[in-house]
């Protein structure tokens, strides 16, 4: 399943709205105009059927008819609409979030109205609230950042940002590139310093401190010392085992000039920052020593890598670099 852009999403209707004023939340016609320009291209046409399909059944309109009324109100609006999306037209519990989150960022309105009580969702698009909720694959949110559930343990869940946080930043600074590892990079030292200064006190507490090991099974480059990180990137190893395995190294010997998993998978690996896909760092090394895999803005893995101190401004990517993070969160958080 592709998760939606909601930044997108959000900013379209946001868009439209002070174009055209609140009231085109009512018209489809207008509306589909309104967003055409902030919505473009083929990588985003989802996000733009889904919204004018919101409007053409009646999304908009509700919850134009509560904009100013209590919060209560706000909410059981939600309800409503919520399962108008998932009962009457058949949305999974996901997709029918993301696009209350997309006209909830347009409208202002804070994510707590999707938190579970006696008025709201009794399974919430928010994290913490149900534990049956907290499953592979699910979108949740801690901190200011929506993440995406690739994996459950009895004690902790791997999650990953839904979106790009940040861009332009080098996986290793151009002073410190003779042998670029994990362990030794500056962007590890961002991740678990300024990265990690965005959450509060008490949300630190609820990340385990992990084990990190690096890998590349592909060109077998050395990866460094195991480390011991709150927040990291992704692997390769770790990319095909929860976004999608297509047997890849399952096929033998593979040729060194194969240097890329094109598959089934590249949608699900696609990333945003704000509006647009681009590329994100992965942990393992490429082919070289001063080299870190990738994820394309198509969605492909490419195993050679980028030069480390590739800012958006030296390489053949010829656009800045995405951090995407990575936490293991305690189970604490969504026990019940």
């Amino acid at each position: 399943m592709k998760y939606l852009n909601n930044q997108a999403m959000g900013t379209a209707v946001k868009e439209a709205i002070s174009l055209c004023g609140i009231k085109v939340l009512a018209d489809t016609n207008k509306f589909q105009a309104a967003i055409r320009d902030f919505l473009p291209g083929s990588l985003l046409k989802n996000e733009r059927h889904l919204l004018v399909f919101s409007i053409e059944i009646g999304v908009g309109r509700r919850l134009l008819e509560t904009v100013n009324k209590p919060i209560s109100d706000q909410k059981r609006t939600l309800w409503i609409v919520d399962s108008l999306l998932t009962v009457e037209y058949g949305f999974m519990d996901i997709r029918s979030k993301e696009i209350l989150h997309a006209f909830m960022l347009a409208l202002g309105w804070p994510l707590r109205l999707l938190l579970n009580d006696e008025n709201t969702f009794s399974k919430s698009y928010l994290l913490g609230t149900t534990t049956d909720k907290f499953t592979k694959n699910t979108i949740v949110t801690f901190g200011k950042y929506s993440w995406l559930v690739l994996h459950v343990t009895n004690n902790a869940a791997l999650l990953v940002t839904k979106n790009i946080t940040d861009i332009g930043i080098p996986y290793n600074k151009a002073e410190n590139i003779e042998k670029t590892t994990w362990e030794t990079c500056s962007l590890r030292e961002w991740l678990n310093t300024e990265f990690l200064q965005r959450f509060s006190e008490e949300e630190v507490g609820k990340i385990v401190e992990s084990e990190i090991k690096e890998e590349n099974p592909w060109p077998h480059t050395s990866g460094g010392y195991q480390t011991k990180d709150k927040v990291f990137l992704l692997s390769v190893s770790e990319v095909i085992r929860y976004f999608g395995d297509s047997g890849f190294f399952n096929k033998g010997a593979v040729s060194t000039e194969v240097c890329t998993i094109n598959d089934e998978f590249n949608l699900d690996r696609q990333a945003a920052y704000k509006t647009e896909n681009t590329w994100w760092w992965l942990r393992s090394p490429g082919d070289s020593n001063n080299k870190v895999a990738y994820i394309n803005a198509e969605g492909v893995i490419n195993l050679n890598g980028e030069v480390a101190f590739d800012d958006g401004g030296f390489s053949c990517v010829g656009v800045r670099p995405g951090v995407r993070p990575a936490i293991w969160l305690s189970k604490t958080v969504w026990e019940v």
